[in-house]
């Protein structure tokens, strides 16, 4: 008998053993892919706010982030103002993805190092393209195309040349304010005073010291923008756009959907704001005819916000009240 229960008890002690083992294993595995997930979701948000914060120092501005990135990431892409990290995982393709205040670009080296786990220093800062426009450059050096604010011509002749345009002011070689006028020492001391800056006026260059909001000059990028002078900033080719989201003005060279909007209630949001549609918030459905069953408006324009959600692919808003 003894030896009966000895070998019932071995058995049962392999049957629980056999039992756990899968177990234990999925929980590690589990575990990992959410390390995984959260590691990526944190590359992309850690990325994107700090462009949002270079971009609203303006042209000079720079900053260094490291970040943690996960195995089986596949690829990083820009595109407008959205960054995005693809991720294998769950036997799939997951999409991680962030939207910045800015227009962004990133040099092929870095687009090729966030697919390598391990820690990586990617700078961030602003550059200024042909038209003026600042937009932020990620993981920008020498040597990869772009004219970065913290490069000229003298600093990376790769990059950057002596023109009008390039959004670097060649002061005091062959562009100024008043003297040698080129729109790409605007806001720049150029060749005024000290306390003075170049504004344009009437096409030309002025070194002005009034800067004050409401003076008829637009002391962008340095003193003034839409968030604190709409009254001088709103002017073709420095349009001043509000974010119903978050409550503040911006710049843009158009003024559609604001950056802020990520998902599909502050799409219903925008279109309150930008229509009367009378929406308070949105979610995401299974199909069209659901959002008729929970007494929503289908809205089709917001789908691309929900490619990615929990619910489905298909923007439904609510009515306010």
């Amino acid at each position: 008998m003894r030896g009966q229960a000895s070998f019932e008890y071995i058995a049962l002690v392999g049957i629980v053993v056999t039992l756990t083992i899968p177990l234990l294993y999925y929980g590690i595995s589990k575990t990992t892919e959410t390390i995984r997930i959260n590691q990526a979701d944190d590359t992309i948000q850690t990325i994107t706010k700090t462009a949002d914060n270079v971009y609203a120092l303006g042209v000079g501005s720079k900053d260094i982030v490291i970040v943690e990135i996960p195995s089986g990431v596949t690829s990083a892409a820009v595109n407008g103002k959205t960054f995005s990290l693809f991720l294998s995982i769950f036997g799939g393709t997951s999409e991680f993805h962030a939207n910045s205040l800015a227009y962004l670009n990133a040099s092929a080296a870095l687009l090729n190092n966030l697919t390598q786990k391990g820690t990586h220093r990617v700078s961030v800062e602003t550059y200024a393209n042909l038209s003026g426009q600042v937009n932020v450059l990620l993981g920008g050096y020498c040597g990869d195309g772009f004219c970065s604010s913290t490069e000229n011509a003298n600093s990376c002749s790769s990059d950057c040349s002596n023109y009008c345009g390039d959004g670097v002011c060649d002061y005091p070689n062959s562009e100024g304010c008043e003297d040698d006028y080129c729109s790409d020492c605007l806001g720049s001391q150029a060749d005024c005073d000290v306390g003075e800056f170049c504004a344009e006026v009437d096409g030309g260059g002025v070194c002005s010291a009034s800067g004050y909001c409401g003076d008829g000059i637009c002391a962008y990028p340095f003193l003034e923008d839409c968030s604190n002078c709409y009254l001088d900033c709103s002017v073709p080719g420095l349009l001043c756009c509000f974010d119903p989201i978050l409550s503040y003005y911006y710049n843009d060279d158009n003024c559609d959907i604001p950056p802020s909007v990520t998902d599909c209630g502050d799409y219903c949001k925008w279109l309150d704001y930008s229509q009367a549609k009378g929406y308070e918030n949105g979610v995401c459905r299974q199909s069209e005819a659901q959002c008729g069953v929970h007494n929503e408006a289908y809205e089709f324009g917001g789908n691309y916000l929900c490619e990615v959600g929990p619910l489905g692919d298909f923007c439904c808003c609510i009515p306010e009240g």
